[in-house]
């Protein structure tokens, strides 16, 4: 990921290029992932011979809902300018009091039989995925 947020993209188009961070299980605090994305294209970028503003935080918010994110600008060693906005989806809030420890562990077992199942070995059928509101086949 760094290595894509790190090309010379917005030379072409002059627009920043955006990076979203999905995470909600374990033990994150809510836009510290953000936080630590953008410290490390920041430090990546000055690695690599840039000179890189402080990460800045713009809040917004509109009614009830609250949009935060890390935007990272440098100039790499010829004289480019970048831009990268990272977004975090944060859903731990979502099932939180709604997952018990049960549906953790059958979701668990069903992951680990589903791809023992379906390992190129047995060739059992075909590998199917639950994305976007069905069942698909991959």
């Amino acid at each position: 990921m760094v290595d894509g947020a790190l090309a010379p993209m917005t030379k072409r188009t002059g627009l920043p290029v955006a990076v979203l961070v999905c995470h909600g299980m374990g033990q994150q605090v809510r836009y510290e992932t953000i936080s630590s994305i953008a410290d490390a294209l920041r430090s990546e970028a000055v690695a690599r011979g840039g000179t890189a503003a402080e990460v800045e935080v713009p809040l917004s918010s509109e009614g009830n809902d609250f949009l935060a994110r890390a935007e990272i600008n440098w100039t790499d060693v010829t004289q480019t300018d970048h831009s990268v906005h990272v977004y975090e989806a944060y859903w731990a809030p979502i099932t939180e009091g709604r997952v018990s420890y049960w549906d953790t562990v059958k979701f668990l077992f069903s992951a680990g039989w589903n791809g023992h199942r379906y390992i190129r070995v047995f060739r059992l059928g075909k590998f199917e995925r639950w994305m976007f509101d069905g069942q698909k086949t991959m």
